[in-house]
């Protein structure tokens, strides 16, 4: 994962936390009308800023497509050499671990708060990047129906690679052959996979 598409997903995933450090903030920190510290309003501000931004990158996460759909389009194939089915439980204790940890900050309405809350956030997406974690935001994935599996596959040269697929339609098993467009990601995005397998039986 590059380090760039890394933080695009950690602000994904981290979206809801920063959202609700937000609300925690303005219920602590909002008194007669206003904000009574300006360390409380910039910290509102930023929370709420990166809450924003985090959830704007769903549409460009989820807008890409590794589909190959056209004959003409040579793509890249691979072969499950062995898979792992990550969209329950797995997905989301480890998604949880991120909001659980964040939301346990304590809201300090001073400048302290304010860097243990940038402390705290760049702290975890140095892990988030420097671990290529894939976590997406879970209610999206829960009503888009995505599915997400992390395989181990190999290519017609032998190399064998670690990626995440994420799908709508059809199913992962170990053998199977998939056939994407060659791009360097190592997260890849399927409209559907095998249907033509399923579909036969």
């Amino acid at each position: 994962m590059r380090p760039s598409d890394g933080f695009v997903y950690y602000l994904n995933s981290m979206a809801l936390f920063n959202l609700i450090y937000a609300l925690r903030v303005f219920g602590v920190d909002w008194q007669e009308g206003q904000f009574a510290t300006p360390d409380g309003l910039f910290a509102f501000g930023l929370s709420l800023g990166l809450a924003i931004v985090g959830f704007s990158f769903s549409l460009l996460i989820y807008s890409k497509d590794h589909t190959v759909k056209h004959k003409g389009v040579k793509g890249k194939m691979v072969t499950v050499e062995s898979c792992e089915d990550i969209t329950g439980t797995n997905f989301f204790s480890s998604y949880a671990l991120l909001i659980i940890t964040g939301c346990s900050l304590p809201i300090l309405s001073n400048f302290v708060g304010v860097i243990l809350y940038l402390l705290i956030l760049c702290m975890l997406g140095f892990v988030f990047v420097k671990q290529e974690m894939c976590y997406l935001n879970p209610t999206i994935v829960v009503l888009m129906r995505y599915k997400v599996v992390k395989a181990k596959c190999k290519d017609n040269n032998g190399k064998t690679t670690d990626y995440h697929f994420i799908y709508q339609k059809g199913a992962i098993v170990c053998g199977d052959e998939i056939n994407f467009l060659n791009v360097n990601d190592k997260i890849i995005y399927l409209s559907e996979v095998n249907m033509d397998k399923i579909n036969n039986h």
